[in-house]
């Protein structure tokens, strides 16, 4: 969120998510819990209201993480739209430190309709935001509570530790290898890949 005295030009961005991977059981809920936390941290610059419904999500760190992040691009307006797709869901084994179970989740995020930005000196021209897609491993656990009763109702105590770190699709900001390997996102890519700018919403909206 940025100048609360001055509307939008254009929509917020609009996160999309799927699971197009074949997760059964226990493995989809992993996925599903970490895209909605995912999409929860996102949302955040334009719904600041969010923000608790995400911090039950997390741990304490990665909440005072994310605020300094979303602190340091309250001078930009973004727009467009991305579409987030879990594909993988890995156990990590042994979990580590006092987490029953802990998994690691791949979600693969495709710049489609295509992100864009804009400044409070500029509200009407959109500038492509450069980055390409990308993908990253967040973490995602199953942690003891008092009681046995879940932070939240039927996420059966699920927390996520870590967002992970971000390689891009070119390889620019780190190995271009999951476990070894290339990550799986150009398979289930969209198709097509439509890169769209948004329609500037009504005036006076």
């Amino acid at each position: 969120m940025q100048s609360d005295s001055q509307a939008r030009t254009y929509p917020p961005v609009e996160y999309r998510w799927d699971i197009p991977a074949p997760l059964d059981g226990e493995l989809n809920e992993v996925a599903k819990f970490a895209m909605e936390t995912v999409v929860l941290e996102k949302g955040m610059r334009d719904k600041p209201e969010l923000a608790e419904q995400y911090k039950s999500r997390v741990d304490y760190g990665r909440f005072t993480a994310t605020e300094k992040e979303l602190e340091e691009t309250r001078d930009l307006w973004e727009a467009g739209g991305v579409m987030l797709r879990a594909v993988a869901v890995n156990p990590i084994i042994p979990p580590s430190q006092q987490f029953l179970q802990e998994w690691e989740v791949l979600i693969c995020s495709y710049n489609t309709p295509g992100l864009y930005l804009y400044s409070d000196e500029d509200r009407e021209n959109l500038v492509p935001d450069p980055s390409p897609s990308y993908w990253y491993r967040p973490r995602v656990v199953r942690s003891p509570t008092s009681g046995g009763e879940p932070r939240i109702a039927g996420t059966h105590n699920f927390l996520l530790t870590n967002v992970g770190h971000t390689y891009y699709t070119g390889g620019v900001n780190g190995p271009n290898t999951f476990d070894g390997e290339r990550p799986p996102c150009d398979y289930f890519a969209p198709s097509p890949l439509i890169q769209e700018p948004p329609a500037p919403l009504p005036s006076g909206g």
